[in-house]
């Protein structure tokens, strides 16, 4: 709760001081994945893809600098593969993790070349939602279960968002983004998750 009061007071000075302010929108791809310390009995992890969208606000601080504001949906996640066994018992199935966040990144834009910039944020994400999609292959059909996991996650997620994006002269803005996540989101001692997301985007200032 201090965080989101930090950045609430930081953006509202923003705004007092700002020399112009651009609102927008935008959304895209997320390719998501969880920095894991214990294997959890899976053989391999791969990324989700999944997406993200929302609003943003552009505080214009001079021609160079400026500091936007967003607030996002975004759905990450991983998927966590079993495989194996002995003798006629054998195991192959899928286990899908989907977590919802709302996301609140704010980021310090530079503009090195006109209409080309780089930059770097902190992020603050609240968690909505959070499933445990499980799909067990070796048996015909549709075989999947889904699981509430949300008391095992942590509500509030901390991270570092590093990007570069192009904003053309009629609004029409696009980038990428990376997100590191540095809060371990998983309440148990034996396990260490952390968010990792790549992100395309398209918006467009007003």
């Amino acid at each position: 709760m201090k965080k989101l009061l930090f950045v609430t007071l930081m953006v509202f000075g923003l705004a007092v001081n700002a020399q112009d302010i651009e609102f927008g929108a935008k959304s895209g791809l997320s390719f998501s994945n969880l920095n894991i310390k214990n294997a959890f009995g899976a053989q391999s992890f791969d990324s989700s893809t999944n997406f993200h969208f929302g609003g943003v606000v552009e505080f214009k601080l001079s021609e160079k600098f400026s500091v936007q504001p967003e607030l996002l949906f975004s759905r990450q996640g991983n998927v966590a593969i079993f495989k194996g066994g002995t003798g006629v018992v054998m195991m192959d199935f899928e286990d899908k993790t989907r977590l919802d966040y709302l996301n609140v990144p704010v980021m310090l834009k530079y503009y090195f070349i006109k209409k080309i910039s780089v930059e770097v944020g902190p992020q603050i994400g609240v968690l909505l939602s959070a499933k445990s999609i499980i799909d067990d292959k070796s048996i015909p059909g549709d075989t999947q279960e889904k699981r509430d996991i949300k008391d095992h996650i942590e509500s509030i997620d901390f991270g570092v968002n590093f990007g570069v994006g192009s904003k053309l002269e009629n609004g029409i803005n696009f980038g990428l983004r990376y997100n590191l996540g540095v809060t371990d989101i998983v309440k148990s001692d034996e396990n260490t998750l952390k968010n990792r997301v790549f992100q395309v985007f398209l918006g467009y200032n007003f």
